[in-house]
């Protein structure tokens, strides 16, 4: 997939090919704009759209420590996704592994080509700045595989900064999940950081992607074994 749009201030990401991939993904690289699938009328994160998602986490046993709600929504737009030619999202959650409420805004890439999504970085999230953030490329069928490269400059997790992290993610198999009572076919994506894995450790995530929702679950995995786990619950549309 090539996001030639996408070049945060905060980081940049660089896609290397596998010679074993199925899908070569391209360097991002620049800040023009590009024909985006809303302007060609069928985006999915497009505006006015809102996702809610019921978030748990769960310690290295599978025990639930907390719950907390999380919103998506599309329209407003930061510095650095305005700079990006990224459709402005907001994430809004509060009480979520603490007391604390946040409003963050960010960005999400997408095109013809694919989806990049930004994930929630703050907070009890701030670890997925070491995790692939979450992406897809089209046709959601491909099954592909590629190197990731994610230099962080600054970061709500102090571990992370002025680190560049090495990435493998892959698009892997076809799974069903149940929204409002109906099954929905979700293509899913798995990475992992490949490095610093002494110092920081290793984190994971899974992605499971609908053609119609977009992300509707995000499954991290913290080196400890605990998890945090965020499903789809409503949208408003």
């Amino acid at each position: 997939m090539k996001f030639t749009g996408f070049k945060s201030l905060a980081y940049c990401v660089r896609f290397l090919p596998l010679a074993t991939a199925l899908a070569i993904f391209t360097g991002l690289s620049g800040c023009g704009q590009k024909k985006t699938a809303a302007e060609e009328g069928d985006a999915i994160y497009s505006d006015g759209r809102e996702w809610t998602y019921n978030v748990t986490f769960n310690d290295s046993t599978g025990t639930v420590l907390s719950n907390c709600t999380l919103k998506l929504s599309v329209g407003s737009s930061s510095v650095a996704s305005v700079l990006a030619g990224q459709k402005g999202i907001t994430y809004n959650y509060n009480n979520c592994d603490s007391s604390q409420s946040f409003e963050e805004t960010t960005g999400v890439d997408e095109s013809a080509e694919g989806i990049f999504l930004h994930p929630p970085r703050l907070g009890a999230f701030a670890f997925t700045e070491v995790v692939p953030f979450p992406r897809i490329n089209y046709p959601p069928e491909l099954i592909s595989s590629s190197e990731v490269e994610l230099t962080v400059r600054k970061s709500a997790f102090k571990p992370a900064e002025n680190k560049t992290f090495q990435h493998t993610i892959e698009r892997t198999v076809t799974n069903t999940l149940t929204f409002k009572n109906s099954k929905v076919v979700c293509y899913v994506v798995e990475g992992r950081n490949t490095n610093y894995i002494q110092e920081i450790g290793q984190y994971k995530g899974k992605y499971w992607f609908s053609p119609k929702y977009g992300f509707v679950r995000l499954l991290y995995y913290k080196p400890d074994g605990s998890t945090v786990d965020l499903v789809l619950a409503d949208t408003n549309f």
